[in-house]
C-alpha cells in the first residue's frame, strides 16, 4: 500500500511538466564581472578595519584612477553603509606608477602623519589594481624624504605590512605606531 502510494506521489511530481530548453535571446553584454578586468576594488574604512568596494574602470592607467577614486572617498551610498576614509586631503598630487615588479606610490603626505588604517588603505588599493601581481610591493616615497622608499605589502587582511623583499626599510607606518617593532610587526 505504502510503496503504491509512493508511486503515484513521485510520478506526479509537483506539478510541472516537462519541457525542454526554450530560446531566450542573446546573453547580456557590457555587465562588469570581477573577471571583465573592468573593475578597481579600492580600501575605504570600517570600525572594523579596511572593506574593499569595487569601482568601475575606464580605459587607461587603472593604477591612477584606482588611487584617484581612492582619494575621492566613499560615494554617498558607501557611506551610508558605514564606509569612510582616513586620508587626509592633499596640497599636492599622488602619483602611482606600476613596475615590473610591483609600484610606486609618490605621497603628498609624510607616512608618520597619517594612521595606519589610510596607509593600509593606500597599500592595499596599489596592490590590488588588476595587472599588478599577487605579492605587489609597493614603493612608497615621502615628499622631502629623498630616494628611499620602504617597502610595503598588502596582507590578506587588508593591512599594510612591511615587506620580507631584500632592502625593506624600517620607516614609520602611521600615527601613533612609532617605527616597525622587531621582526617588522606593525
Amino acid at each position: 500500500m505504502n510503496t503504491a502510494l509512493i508511486a503515484v506521489a513521485v510520478s506526479a511530481g509537483c506539478g510541472i511538466s516537462d519541457t525542454e530548453a526554450l530560446p531566450a535571446g542573446q546573453p547580456v553584454r557590457g555587465g562588469l564581472t570581477a573577471d571583465s578586468g573592468s573593475l578597481l576594488r579600492v580600501y575605504f574604512v570600517t570600525p572594523q578595519g579596511t572593506w574593499p568596494v569595487s569601482r568601475p574602470a575606464a580605459a587607461g592607467d587603472r593604477l591612477q584612477q584606482a588611487m584617484d577614486a581612492l582619494l575621492s572617498g566613499p560615494t554617498a551610498e558607501e557611506r551610508a553603509r558605514g564606509l569612510d576614509t582616513k586620508l587626509p586631503t592633499a596640497d599636492r598630487e599622488l602619483r602611482a606608477t606600476a613596475r615590473r615588479d610591483g609600484v610606486e606610490l609618490h605621497l603628498p603626505w609624510l607616512v608618520r602623519d597619517l594612521p595606519h588604517v589610510a596607509v593600509s588603505q593606500l597599500v592595499c588599493t596599489a596592490a590590488a589594481v588588476p595587472g599588478v601581481g599577487e605579492d605587489a610591493v609597493v614603493r612608497v616615497f615621502e615628499p622631502g624624504m629623498g630616494n628611499t622608499p620602504w617597502l610595503v605589502e598588502c596582507d590578506g587582511n587588508g593591512s599594510a605590512k612591511p615587506s620580507a623583499q631584500k632592502g625593506s626599510t624600517n620607516k614609520p607606518t602611521g600615527e601613533g605606531s612609532g617605527s616597525l617593532g622587531r621582526g617588522g610587526v606593525l
